[in-house]
């Protein structure tokens, strides 16, 4: 009885020995590289393509955020490329999993690709910068309207359902 409950001691110690240090570990050690913004995406050695929407090349071209003018004027169209560095979204996410490359793409249209092509330690290790700003949806309503608590609980479940 003794002897086993000294032992379980021992063991119960070295395992929340191994389990902090594990822990201490994994927060000192150096955060894994990964880009935050568009400037340090505009700024990096990466590639950037686009897939061909109807709005995407009328966004660059118009938007007025330095960081996406630079990323177009020099990463998307760069000044001696004959072309826009425009891909299919197959071909665009399979670039990217080569790596050297950055992709701009729907989100609808590239999660099943990379759930389809990618496995998990590759799906880990990609980022997703938000390029395009959300931008929030509104109803306009009398000002004393029947229908203003119904309008607002359904586009409380828009944004948090989608």
């Amino acid at each position: 009885g003794r002897i086993s409950f000294l032992v379980l001691q021992i063991l119960s110690i070295l395992l929340y020995n191994y389990y902090t240090s594990s822990i201490i570990s994994s927060l000192l050690s150096k955060p894994p590289e990964a880009f935050h913004s568009l400037d340090e995406l505009g700024h990096s050695k990466l590639e950037i393509g686009i897939e061909d929407l109807p709005y995407t090349i009328t966004w660059f071209e118009i938007m007025n955020d330095s960081d996406v003018q630079y990323i177009y004027k020099n990463k998307v169209f760069p000044p001696n490329a004959k072309k826009l560095n425009i891909y299919e979204p197959d071909e665009g996410i399979a670039k990217v999993k080569q790596g050297g490359f950055a992709y701009h793409t729907q989100l609808d249209t590239g999660y099943p690709i990379i759930a389809r092509t990618f496995d998990q330690e590759q799906i880990c290790d990609i980022t997703e910068i938000p390029m395009i700003p959300q931008v929030g949806a509104g109803i306009m309503l009398q000002k004393k309207s029947q229908y203003k608590e119904l309008f607002h609980i359904t586009l409380r479940k828009i944004k948090e359902v989608g």
